[in-house]
């Protein structure tokens, strides 16, 4: 459990995580297949606000789903929004397909209305269907930051 403090948390430093997904991951549970952690804990003592989630392949693909998920001890992962990429051919001419990924609701993750991530929690990122090259998933926004006592 996060601990509770009466100091205000600020935005900070800004921040932008990359994985590269290439395996299937086909198990929506609490303990789900072939994810790849996108935030890592460590990096996340106070909270982070993220502005942007999105994917973008780096090889034709399939139809495929982006699964992201939130852990709070790096174990059981609660899966907390997705997104359907459409069948796409990834050359020099045609452009790949930047898929966000949008909050439970159905709206844009924005700076006006970030995903926010708990202290001391990680995020993680899986694909429905494996490809050798993958998928990128990138995260952005900022780091939160305790204010401290003067």
């Amino acid at each position: 459990m996060v601990a509770l403090s009466n100091k205000p948390v600020f935005p900070q430093q800004a921040f932008s995580y990359e994985a590269i997904c290439v395996a299937a991951n086909t198990t929506l549970t609490s303990s789900p297949d072939d994810t790849l952690v996108l935030i890592a804990r460590a990096s996340n003592t106070d909270g982070m606000v993220i502005t942007s989630l999105g994917a973008i392949p780096r090889v034709t693909i399939t139809v495929l789903n982006v699964y992201i998920y939130e852990s709070v001890d790096d174990s059981a992962k609660i899966l907390i929004a997705a997104a359907s990429m459409a069948a796409n051919t990834v050359s020099t001419t045609v452009l790949p397909v930047m898929v966000p990924v949008k909050h439970m609701d159905g709206t844009d993750i924005t700076a006006d209305k970030p995903l926010v991530l708990m202290p001391d929690s990680s995020l993680w990122a899986g694909i429905s269907v494996a490809f050798a090259d993958g998928v990128v998933v990138r995260a952005q926004g900022h780091e939160l930051l305790k204010a401290s006592a003067s």
